[in-house]
């Protein structure tokens, strides 16, 4: 457990993402920033944290309930309030607002100092003697010279201007640093809270593959808006590393100009499913479904369904349904001849046909985690079928349909 001396200093960019922790020893979320009134008293005084809690809800949590700031946790005591957390025109996020803003370091007295000038990389918080956490260092980083990177430089909050002032065109470099950890949904989470042009700044940062996992897991809203503020070619390389039935989806809430002329601009073989999805109405099951399921055979194991959904290239939204396949099973026979039922004539009796499926109710984010979500496989002639390990399970055996002569499952 850290104490609480005088010089105890801790980087607020580095709590990003640190999990939060009852003094039972609970999870029940993680840090996401830090509240500040700027401008105001010298140095600013740190009011509590922002912490996300499930289901993606933010609230606020007083820096007075912090226990103690643990190796890669916060440990915190009392009641939390679930309320949602709304800023006030007076408070200021470390993470959001203040980094990569550019501001000036002048030595202390020193007032024909021009100063030197950079970007601000990361603000340290440390405890004085009345029990208050304030901001009293700031890690700013000067410009560097073609491919090396600037000097950092680490002064009193005094000797650092810059803050008082609004900034347009403040950068993206030390927050998406802050963000490099999280997950997609996390970070979707986080640019969601921020404001409409820091949140398309960051966007714009962040690489294809990257920004089409976090658009995946964003509001249709927050899509749109950003997906408008990019040029068209890097808009058609973002969709394509979406999934096709994502991008089919948001490419419905486009005018139908812009979104023909995305697809234009996208590879004829990323096209091609997504051209195909939008084929079918948003409210019927063409348009509900996607072109890349995710397909084991009965005989796997749950561990090997598992696995096959943790995988980094399946999104959320694929891993949400397992689907269990099996050799087109024969009719069952009837003692009455009038009764039995013919294949349709062209059928293959190679072509798989589908045995059931199971639904994996959380998402790819969370997958990872120690408690990881149950399945129950196809039952098998071998082994009888077992019972369900959770609640969450879905298992939907095939039936034969003697009006359609035909499996299908449910």
């Amino acid at each position: 457990m850290v104490s609480y001396a005088a010089d105890v200093r801790i980087f607020i960019a580095r709590l990003a993402g640190t999990p939060v922790f009852d003094p039972n020893g609970d999870q029940i979320g993680r840090i996401r920033d830090a509240v500040v009134t700027l401008p105001g008293p010298r140095p600013p005084r740190v009011h509590g944290f922002v912490v996300e809690v499930q289901p993606r809800r933010r609230v606020f949590m007083p820096i007075t309930r912090v226990r103690s700031f643990e190796a890669g946790s916060v440990v915190f005591t009392g009641r939390l309030d679930l309320r949602r957390f709304e800023q006030r025109a007076s408070e200021t996020l470390v993470l959001a607002d203040m980094l990569d803003r550019e501001v000036t370091v002048r030595r202390r007295g020193a007032a024909d100092d021009p100063g030197v000038t950079g970007s601000v990389l990361d603000v340290a918080m440390e405890r004085d003697r009345a029990g208050d956490w304030l901001l009293t260092k700031v890690a700013v980083r000067r410009p560097g010279r073609g491919l090396r990177r600037g000097e950092t430089i680490v002064a009193d909050w005094e000797e650092v201007t810059g803050f008082e002032s609004l900034q347009p065109d403040q950068g993206t470099a030390s927050l998406l640093a802050a963000y490099e950890r999280m997950r997609p949904a996390d970070l979707a989470s986080a640019l969601h809270a921020l404001p409409p042009k820091r949140r398309e700044a960051v966007a714009a940062a962040l690489d294809d593959d990257r920004l089409a996992d976090v658009l995946e897991e964003l509001p249709e809203r927050d899509q749109i808006g950003i997906l408008t503020t990019l040029a068209a070619e890097r808009a058609a390389d973002v969709l394509e590393a979406m999934a096709p039935d994502d991008a089919a989806d948001l490419l419905q809430e486009l005018p139908a100009d812009r979104a023909q002329a995305l697809l234009e601009l996208m590879e004829p073989r990323e096209a091609a499913p997504v051209r195909r999805l939008l084929t079918y109405a948003e409210d019927t099951a063409g348009g509900m479904m996607t072109s890349e399921p995710v397909i084991v055979p009965p005989t796997a194991t749950v561990a090997e369904a598992l696995a096959q959904i943790r995988q980094e290239d399946i999104t959320p939204a694929v891993a949400a349904q397992v689907y269990v396949t099996s050799p087109r099973p024969s009719p069952p026979r009837s003692t009455s001849p009038a009764r039995r039922t013919r294949p349709r004539p062209g059928a293959s009796s190679a072509w798989p046909t589908s045995s059931g499926c199971c639904a994996s109710r959380r998402r790819r984010s969370s997958a990872r985690r120690s408690t990881a979500p149950s399945t129950r496989s196809a039952p098998t002639s071998a082994s009888p079928r077992s019972r369900p390990t959770s609640r969450r399970t879905i298992w939907s055996p095939p039936r034969w349909s003697t009006s359609s002569g035909a499996w299908w499952a449910r």
